[in-house]
């Protein structure tokens, strides 16, 4: 565990930790509304036993705790450091210093108790996405960027940069409100909906290429599928539905408006009306348009731990998961993440699939694909890497490990 607090150094020692103690108790996950309360719900207390060392004592025992703690949100700071909504909290080798709707800088902490990086400053620049997608990556002092990592030629740009591409540990997703719309839970009705969804269709009417279909979380554990139109007609004729309007709420971005209208367009074909209805990422905290909705069509990105990346997904109050999915599928839900809690790894991933087979017997989800994301970057920044969520990880640019996966040491 990282014990310095790039906000605030070292936490307080004794005697003021110990009328801190209930200060730094978790007292903010009890909000209802609190996205990570599940990380801090089995915390009785924590005790500050020195500036560099606290102790947290568990209301019941949790296996997976030591996992609860690296996740991002679970960040330890001195019970007097700042916390600013619009600001992230860290204890590694960098401190943010600054953060706005048009750039973060983060600035080496002299403070960490690990090796001082090189690199003094970061600065991090928000810039548009049809311009984020023809940026290339290059050293400075290499010479002029092709015109071709600006310019879009495709041929040009395999000989000046190396192009990667990758599968995104994450999904898109159409789900079905179980919880407000009545009519969703009309089995019969959702199935029909399941069989519009051919996703293979959808890749090949919208000019695309590279599709990797959906069926779990992890991509590895995906399987194609088949969906027809004639099944979805059987269904729907099944079904209660005498021709009302079904709301679908989606994302306000270009490819969900692609893939909105071709799921408008397909439902027509079978007698379904379907209404569009955009929104964006903050309204996810606002609850005022969710009673008229039907369904939704969104995404998810798990982090490197997949496994709490699931538990995080139904966990977390404000995701349309728990959200939208009627009472009773939520309570079983929860008693497979307990035991996922309570069990080993490798049972606690058995669990987890068991979740993802109950979400297909019910048809609760409608599984649709795996992005897959393409980067450019000049040949010199090979080691470069990228996380879950898309963003660049330079660090083996600068930092070589001191020993190979093989076990031996780097020359």
């Amino acid at each position: 565990m990282d014990r310095l607090s790039a906000e605030a150094g070292p936490l307080p020692s004794p005697p003021a930790a110990g009328k801190r103690r209930r200060e730094v108790q978790p007292g903010a996950v009890d909000a209802p509304d609190c996205a990570n309360r599940w990380l801090a719900e089995d915390i009785d207390a924590v005790d500050c036993l020195n500036p560099l060392a606290v102790r947290i004592v568990l209301k019941r025992p949790n296996p997976l705790f030591g996992r609860f703690l690296a996740a991002a949100p679970t960040t330890i700071v001195a019970a007097d450091a700042p916390v600013h909504e619009q600001h992230f909290i860290g204890t590694g080798p960098y401190m943010l210093t600054e953060c706005n709707r048009h750039k973060a800088v983060l600035e080496a902490f002299d403070d960490y108790f690990g090796l001082r990086p090189y690199i003094d400053t970061v600065q991090f620049w928000h810039v548009p996405p049809d311009a984020a997608r023809q940026i290339g990556y290059r050293l400075a002092g290499s010479g002029e960027p092709p015109e071709a990592m600006r310019g879009g030629n495709e041929e040009k740009e395999m000989e000046h940069a190396a192009v990667e591409e990758r599968v995104e540990q994450g999904f898109r997703f159409l789900l079905f409100n179980t919880r407000d719309a009545g009519r969703m839970q009309d089995r019969a009705l959702r199935h029909a909906i399941q069989e519009l969804c051919d996703v293979e269709a959808m890749w090949r009417d919208l000019g695309r290429s590279g599709l990797v279909p959906a069926s779990h979380f992890v991509p590895g554990k995906s399987k194609p599928f088949a969906r027809s139109l004639r099944q979805a007609r059987h269904w729907l004729a099944q079904s209660g539905y005498k021709g009302e309007e079904v709301h679908l709420s989606l994302l306000d971005l270009p490819a969900a408006w692609e893939e909105g209208r071709w799921l408008k367009r397909r439902a027509a074909r079978i007698g379904l009306d379907l209404v569009l209805h955009p929104y964006a990422l903050g309204e996810l905290y606002d609850g005022s348009r969710e009673e008229r909705m039907d369904l939704i069509l969104s995404g998810y990105v798990s982090s490197h731990d997949p496994l709490l990346s699931m538990m995080g997904a139904f966990q977390n109050p404000v995701l349309p998961f728990r959200k939208w999915m009627a009472d009773e599928h939520i309570q079983l839900i929860d008693g497979l993440l307990e035991k996922i809690k309570q069990a080993p790894p490798l049972a606690g991933e058995a669990v987890g699939d068991e979740i993802i087979r109950y979400l297909h017997d019910n048809m609760l989800l409608v599984f649709l694909y795996h992005p897959r994301h393409r980067h450019r970057f000049d040949r010199m920044l090979r080691d470069i890497q990228f996380d879950p969520f898309a963003f660049p990880d330079v660090t083996a640019l600068w930092v070589r490990p001191a020993w190979t996966a093989e076990g031996r040491r780097q020359p």
